[in-house]
C-alpha cells in the first residue's frame, strides 16, 4: 500500500470537520506537521481561537450565517457558501461591495471582496429590480414570480441552478422561458398554470423534478426532454391538454400517478425498456391516445391507469404484471388484449365498459379476478377463463350481452352475484366440478338460458333440503314473524329454488 505523502494529506484533511481533525492530524507524522498552513482558505468554519493555526489565508469562507467574519482582518476576498439574499449582496449587509463569484483555490487581489455562492432571488427582490433575473443568482425563491399576470417571457442567467418551489405559478401570459444550462432542480408547481407556453426544452443537467411542474400549462404542445435518470414526477403534464406525443427518456424506471392526466391531444407514448411501474391514473382520459409502445419490464400498472382512454386499441402486456383496479375502464376502442403468460392478478373494474373487446384469453397463472372486471363488455362473445381461477367474482361478466357460452374451470368454487345477469344471450353454462356456491341473482336477465352442465350433481338428499327449508320459508311468511332469520331465508328460498327449476329439468 502506497504511503501518503504531505501533499495528499492536504488534500484528505481538506474533508475534516472540526479544528480537533487538524490538530490531531499533524501529531500522527512528523511529515504532517504544518499541515495547516499550507491552507490559503479555511476549510472549515473558525472562531477567535482557531484563527491562529491557519496563518496564511488570503481568502475567508463562511460556511454559517453563524461564522466569524473578523472584520478587523484584511482578507483578500470573503466567500460565502450560505443563502443570501440578493439585495444583501447589494447594499448595506455587506458594504455595498460588489457581489461576485469565483473558485476559492484561484484568488487574486483584484477580484471583488465578496463572493456569494448561494444568491437568492426573493419576491421583494423581483420587485426591487425587475423580473430579469442578475448574474450572480443562483436559486429563484418560492413564489417569486407568482400571479405575475403581465410577465411574458422569461430569461435565466448562467449561474442559476435552481427553480424553488410555485416560482411562475399562474403566470397566464408567460409564453417563452429560455433556461440556463446549468439548471439541475426545478421545484413543485414550477410553472403551473401558465396557460400560454407552447414549447419547453429542458437542460441537460437536470436531475431533480417536483410534482406538477407543469400541472395545467394547457398550450405546451411540444416537449424535449434531456437524458434524465429520475422518475417523471406526479402530476407533471396534468391537463396539458395541447401536448400531442411524448417520448419518454431511456433511463426513466417509473412514471407516477396522474402524471398524463387529462391529456386530451395525446396521440402516441414511446416507453423506454426500463420501466417498471406505471402509477395510478397516469393517462387517465388521454382520450385521444392510440398508439403505445409497450415496454417489456413493465411490473405493475396502477389504479386508472388508462382510465377513459377512448380511442386505446390494442393493448400487450408483459410479463410477471399486476394490474390494479379500473386500469383500462371504459377504453371503447379496446378491441385486442394480449396477456403475458405470467400475469399476476387482474384487478376490480379493470376492463369495465371496453365494449369493442370479444375475444379474451386469460393464462392459467391468473388466479383471481376482481368484481365487475369485464362488466359490459358489450361485444364480448368469447372467454376462455384459466384453469386455475378459485372464484368467479361478483358481477364479473354482467350485462355482456354478446356472451353465448361460459366454461367454469373445475378449481373454481364459488360464483359470485351478479356474475352472469344481464347475459341476454347466454344459452349454455359448463359448471366445473368443485362449485359449491352461486351467489345471489347470478343468472338474472340470463334469458336464453336453458343448458347448466352438470347439476344432476345433486342429489336426491339435496333437493329434499331444499323443499324443507322452502317449506320452512313460506311459514316464517305466513306467520308473519319478524326475526332477522327470516331475511336469510328468504335469500335461500331464492337460490335453492333456482336450483330446483333446474334439477325439475334434469
Amino acid at each position: 500500500m502506497s504511503k501518503l505523502d504531505s501533499y495528499n494529506a492536504m488534500i484528505v484533511s481538506k474533508y475534516f470537520i472540526t479544528i480537533t481533525d487538524f490538530i490531531n492530524f499533524e501529531l500522527v507524522n512528523h511529515k504532517f506537521l504544518g499541515n495547516m498552513h499550507k491552507f490559503h482558505y479555511n476549510p472549515i468554519s473558525l472562531s477567535q481561537r482557531d484563527l491562529i493555526y491557519f496563518p496564511n489565508i488570503e481568502s475567508l469562507h463562511l460556511y454559517k450565517t453563524t461564522d466569524q467574519t473578523f472584520p478587523d482582518k484584511n482578507f483578500f476576498q470573503k466567500i460565502f457558501w450560505f443563502p443570501v439574499r440578493y439585495s444583501c449582496t447589494q447594499f448595506n449587509n455587506y458594504k455595498n461591495e460588489k457581489c461576485g463569484e469565483t473558485s476559492s483555490t484561484n484568488i487574486t487581489p483584484n477580484l471583488p471582496k465578496n463572493v456569494f455562492k448561494n444568491v437568492i432571488y426573493y419576491f421583494d427582490d423581483a420587485a426591487r429590480y425587475g423580473a430579469t433575473i442578475p448574474l450572480g443568482v443562483h436559486r429563484i425563491a418560492q413564489n417569486c414570480f407568482s400571479n405575475k399576470f403581465q410577465l411574458d417571457c422569461c430569461s435565466m442567467p448562467s449561474t442559476l441552478v435552481a427553480l424553488d418551489q410555485s416560482c411562475y405559478l399562474n403566470c397566464s401570459n408567460l409564453s417563452r422561458i429560455t433556461f440556463s444550462k446549468n439548471i439541475s432542480s426545478i421545484g413543485d408547481y414550477c410553472f403551473s398554470r401558465c396557460t400560454k407556453l407552447s414549447e419547453i426544452v429542458l437542460p441537460e443537467r437536470i436531475t431533480i423534478l417536483g410534482h406538477s411542474v407543469f400541472l395545467g400549462c394547457s398550450g405546451i404542445s411540444r416537449f424535449v426532454f434531456p437524458r434524465y435518470s429520475g422518475n417523471l414526477p406526479p402530476n407533471f403534464f396534468c391537463k396539458c391538454s395541447s401536448l400531442q406525443n411524448f417520448v419518454i427518456p431511456e433511463e426513466v424506471t417509473v412514471i407516477r400517478g396522474f402524471c398524463f392526466y387529462e391529456c386530451v391531444a395525446l396521440t402516441s407514448v414511446q416507453f423506454p425498456q426500463q420501466i417498471r411501474e406505471i402509477g395510478d391514473s397516469a393517462f387517465h382520459s388521454c382520450q385521444q391516445l392510440e398508439v403505445i409502445t409497450w415496454p417489456q419490464n413493465v411490473q405493475q400498472i396502477g389504479k386508472m391507469a388508462f382510465y377513459n382512454c377512448l380511442t386505446l386499441k390494442e393493448v400487450t402486456l408483459s410479463n410477471n404484471i399486476s394490474l390494479e383496479e379500473k386500469c383500462f375502464q371504459s377504453c371503447l376502442s379496446l378491441s385486442s388484449i394480449t396477456f403475458s403468460q405470467n400475469l399476476v392478478s387482474i384487478g376490480k373494474s379493470c376492463f369495465k365498459y371496453c365494449s369493442k373487446l370479444s375475444y379474451i384469453e386469460i393464462p392459467d397463472c391468473v388466479q383471481s379476478i376482481g368484481e365487475e372486471c369485464f362488466k359490459q363488455c358489450d361485444s364480448l362473445s368469447t372467454v376462455v377463463l384459466p384453469k386455475y381461477l378459485k372464484n368467479i367474482t361478483n358481477a364479473c361478466f354482467s350485462n355482456c350481452y354478446s356472451l353465448k357460452t361460459i366454461t367454469v374451470p373445475d378449481k373454481v368454487s364459488e360464483i359470485g352475484d351478479l356474475a352472469f345477469s344481464s347475459c341476454s344471450l347466454l344459452s349454455r353454462v359448463v359448471l366445473g366440478t368443485s362449485v359449491t356456491f352461486i351467489g345471489h341473482k347470478t343468472f338474472e336477465k340470463c334469458l336464453k338460458l336453458s343448458d347448466i352442465s352438470d347439476v344432476q350433481k345433486i342429489t336426491l338428499q339435496d333437493l329434499l333440503i331444499c323443499i324443507i327449508i322452502i317449506i320452512i320459508t313460506m311459514v316464517f311468511i305466513k306467520l308473519n314473524i319478524q326475526i332477522k332469520k327470516k331475511l336469510v331465508l328468504k335469500e335461500i328460498h331464492f337460490r335453492l329454488s333456482y336450483i330446483f327449476k333446474f334439477l325439475l329439468k334434469t
